[in-house]
């Protein structure tokens, strides 16, 4: 079951805190707790996952206002820093946390898919 302190903890994770503009609902983040069988690291890598879909290739790159000029990361950028967040957090739910630290919980491009990661579960 998951308690208030999995759902604050998922929020840092995800950098997704609650408020009027958040990315998960409460409810969603319990819901994905229960289908998980609470394995929170499963969790947050799902939620990167969903947030690494949610990116669109209209987002602004970068704008100048007279002297000054703003950058910001590309779309392609954010997919794949959402990508990797969801990759490491599949391995911590998978047991391989030791390996991450070793750098070699990726070593083989089997076992740094990310369906490798998730037991096969997102295989096409």
């Amino acid at each position: 079951m998951s308690t208030a302190t999995d759902i604050a903890w998922l929020r840092r994770i995800l950098y997704d805190p609650a408020g009027p503009s958040t990315f998960f609902t409460d409810e969603e983040l319990t819901a994905m707790l229960v289908e998980a069988n609470n394995n929170k690291y499963k969790v947050a890598s799902e939620g990167w996952m969903m947030k690494a879909a949610a990116i669109t290739a209209n987002n602004i790159v970068s704008y100048t206002i007279g002297p000054e000029t703003y950058t910001y990361v590309s779309p392609a950028q954010a997919y794949d820093h959402c990508m990797k967040l969801s990759a490491k957090y599949a391995a911590w739910a998978s047991g391989s946390l030791g390996k991450l630290f070793e750098g070699t919980a990726n070593s083989t491009k089997e076992n740094s898919s990310y369906s490798a990661l998730m037991g096969g579960k997102y295989d096409a």
